[in-house]
């Protein structure tokens, strides 16, 4: 089927908004797509000043504006999804106390027939709702069907209304939206097509998102600064195949269309590994003496080691020794180059005495207040370790099973650790195996406020590096520290002879203020709405600060 995305800006004169939908779906239509998907608040802004403007500005569902979009759509034979602002009910224009609008998104037929929502049915803008359409809006004979999801506004960010659509089936997730941050189209996008292995296209706003600064009471203008008024809408709308490929992009912040075609044939969830309810969560404070204070900022290094077993562990010991680093964090399993071995579980009982001598080794060169975390295989476990000057101090075993260890059995203990530091200490997380990459997981110690997310991990596509880890973390606002050995993989859309690209850690800050702004800025995330820091891995040693206090 061949899908339009669009994007465009609105203003306050719902007349004027028509007929910029009517011009930009004409010009979409020149392209015969079967779905065409318009931006968030398609009549409207979202800076309505109060409930009387938002009335005045909203639309009645039987009303002219809709009725010209749903003639757009019989004319073109397309369905059409539209973002607008509704009224709810049949309420006199004086009973302002009674009120009601409601953001929704809407779908028209190919024969202008209003799919979503019903007259007779008031929509909600909690609403997530799946619908089949037909590959083809023309050709009704032997057409196979599309599961379509919609997805409104900003619910587009959120890992669960993706799932939500993804589990009732949907193979599209359509999202129509107003986004202002570069996240949302380099990592939000990508990823909850890639974790829901389905197709996303979304219709991105231009244009002013925010009032004016002369719009503003005083009480208001304190409440936003400079940088916050008037935010313009990102546009850069785009279309993402289920492995988070960009198909088609307006790689602009203009007015402008985009189509591409795809085949939903393998679109949807068809493996689901439901996270058990039943994760209890322990609490792990190491030093209370240290719990008055947050430190502003922590001196964290990757460090990946190319050597294997005795010489891995003599090389991080002497990488400890001469360095001052305050978390030290290795891969998964550091110690090993080839990790087929810890397959077979006939070489557990040798990899668990490497793993206790890496213990007494590691500890026996930290300083105080000083941590190495990494991943080793403990009593027949696969665990993330916290090691200290002490010895071990604290674990986490898998929470799910992991293919690459399937001796290893899942655990139902989540470890919620306050770590003391000289200037004070941070609540964190260690996740190993699989679990990283699970948002679900993720989300339960997001939830408990930890600062710090530590993973020892091993890469196994380019994905869990290129944007997943990313979107989780900057979903709930982490300090981030992925270390993997480098892997290279080639991108299943190349060609034979391309080449492959490498792929590795890094260490992220998503709750960074304006003024820790360092050296560590990349270009390629240098426009992210919070100013992020994110330091690829590279080499053999990567160094970085990370702000646990700005999570506080």
């Amino acid at each position: 089927m061949r899908l339009a995305i669009t994007q465009f800006a609105t203003t306050l004169n719902t007349q004027q908004n028509l007929a910029t939908c009517i011009r930009v779906i004409n010009k979409a239509a020149q392209h015969q797509p079967t779905l065409i998907v318009l931006p968030e608040f398609a009549n409207t802004v979202s800076w309505l000043k109060d409930q009387r403007q938002a009335w005045q500005q909203a639309l009645e569902i039987d009303g002219y504006f809709l009725q010209a979009i749903a003639e757009q759509a019989q004319q073109h034979s397309c369905y059409i999804v539209i973002h607008v602002t509704l009224r709810a009910g049949n309420i006199a224009q004086a009973d302002l106390q009674n009120q009601s609008v409601c953001a929704s998104v809407c779908l028209f037929s190919p024969q202008g027939e209003l799919i979503y929502p019903t007259n007779n049915a008031q929509p909600s803008a909690h609403d997530l709702a799946v619908f089949a359409i037909n590959q083809s809006a023309t050709n009704r004979a032997g057409n196979t069907q599309v599961k379509l999801g919609l997805m409104p506004g900003g619910r587009g960010l959120a890992f669960n209304a993706a799932q939500v659509l993804s589990l009732q089936g949907a193979q599209l997730l359509c999202c129509s939206s107003s986004a202002n941050s570069r996240e949302q189209i380099a990592l939000f996008e990508p990823a909850r097509a890639w974790q829901n292995q389905v197709f996303v296209a979304t219709s991105n706003k231009i244009g002013c998102l925010a009032a004016q600064k002369s719009q503003l009471t005083d009480t208001e203008q304190v409440l936003y600064n400079n940088d916050e008024i008037a935010v313009q809408g990102y546009g850069y709308s785009q279309i993402i195949a289920p492995n988070g490929q960009v198909l088609a992009q307006i790689a602009h912040r203009e007015e402008g269309i985009a189509f591409a075609d795809i085949d939903v044939s393998r679109a949807g969830l068809t493996q689901y590994r439901q996270v058990s309810e039943n994760i209890a969560l322990q609490y792990v404070i190491l030093d209370a003496a240290h719990l008055s204070a947050v430190p502003e900022t922590l001196n964290v290094a990757i460090f990946a080691t190319y050597k294997s077993m005795q010489q891995a562990i003599e090389d991080v010991c002497h990488y400890i020794e001469n360095n001052l680093t305050d978390i030290i964090q290795l891969p998964e399993l550091f110690f090993l180059t080839d990790k087929n071995i810890a397959a077979d579980k006939n070489n557990l009982a040798s990899l668990a005495d490497i793993s206790h001598s890496a213990i007494s080794r590691i500890s026996a060169v930290l300083r105080p207040l000083q941590y190495v975390c990494t991943s080793l295989i403990i009593e027949g476990y696969h665990q993330a370790v916290l090691i200290s000057a002490d010895g071990l101090i604290a674990s986490q075993s898998q929470l799910q099973y992991c293919q690459r260890y399937p001796w290893s059995e899942p655990i139902n203990s989540l470890n919620i650790i306050t770590l003391p530091f000289e200037q004070g200490s941070i609540k964190l997380a260690m996740l190993t195996g699989d679990d990283a990459i699970n948002p679900e997981i993720v989300a339960m110690a997001a939830k408990r406020d930890i600062a710090l997310l530590l993973v020892p991990f091993d890469l196994q596509t380019a994905q869990e590096s290129d944007f997943n880890l990313l979107a989780i973390g900057a979903e709930h606002k982490l300090c981030l520290i992925v270390a993997s050995r480098e892997k290279s993989f080639i991108n299943a859309a190349d060609n034979a002879s391309a080449k492959a690209n490498k792929s590795t850690g890094f260490i992220a800050n998503f709750a960074i203020n304006k003024t820790s702004l360092t050296q560590l800025t990349s270009a390629r995330f240098a426009n992210f709405n919070r100013k992020t820091l994110i330091k690829q891995q590279h080499g053999k040693i990567t160094k970085a600060l990370v702000f646990p206090a700005t999570k506080q």
